[in-house]
């Protein structure tokens, strides 16, 4: 197997606000699993999505957070997110507008990532692949993807994947809070609960998070 390794991450900011792009990754969801003719791994779109979801909610289990409720308009916005992302570049811009049309004031995020599927050898392992790089998240500072796949404050989720011309995967997460306020309105009860969950991390522990096997 030619292996192809490019990836990219980009963690959004907690936001109150969210973009359109066009629903051309939808037909890629009839891409089918590997043929047993060839051996050859396929990859299963909307498989994927799901398996990222499932494991996104067994890593906040392994680390005693509630699990996130997958939403219906967080998947369309994130299937927008990942449509939108193009030239082996991922970008937030566009993110206030389309989370605007989960709900408005909505206080959430997003994850984006940019793999190639050579890299693995079923959906299972490109899902638990994309997860396990977002917690590492070697070369981002802050470690905003880690953070936000295991911040209590979120409650619901989404996930797009656009399959790119040169066939790379532009791979969006969409997370949000049941809060109804926006952040410079939130409960101080709320705000407490979000401070100590970075704190934490701020003091070096993420590491002491457990990691998805």
């Amino acid at each position: 197997m030619v292996v192809k390794v490019k990836f990219v991450l980009f963690a959004g900011l907690l936001l109150t606000c969210l973009m359109v792009g066009n629903a051309e990754a939808q037909n890629n969801a009839e891409t089918v699993a590997a043929t047993a003719e060839t051996g050859v791994y396929k990859p299963n779109i909307e498989n994927i999505k799901s398996k990222i979801i499932d494991y996104i909610n067994e890593l906040r289990k392994l680390n005693g957070v509630t699990p996130l409720a997958q939403d219906e308009k967080a998947m369309k916005v994130a299937q927008k997110r990942a449509d939108y992302q193009t030239d082996g570049s991922l970008t937030h811009t566009g993110l206030l507008e389309a989370l605007k049309e989960i709900k408005d004031p909505i206080y959430g995020t997003e994850n984006l990532a940019y793999v190639h599927p050579d890299s693995y050898d079923s959906d299972d392992s490109l899902a638990k692949g994309v997860i396990n790089l977002w917690y590492v998240d070697e070369g981002i500072k802050n470690k905003g993807h880690h953070k936000q796949m295991l911040n209590p404050i979120y409650d619901f989720t989404g996930v797009g994947l656009k399959v790119a011309s040169d066939g790379y995967f532009y791979i969006s997460q969409v997370i949000f809070s049941d809060e109804d306020v926006a952040p410079e309105t939130i409960s101080i009860e709320t705000a407490n609960e979000i401070n100590d969950f970075y704190n934490y991390f701020e003091s070096n522990k993420v590491r002491k998070s457990v990691p998805l096997k």
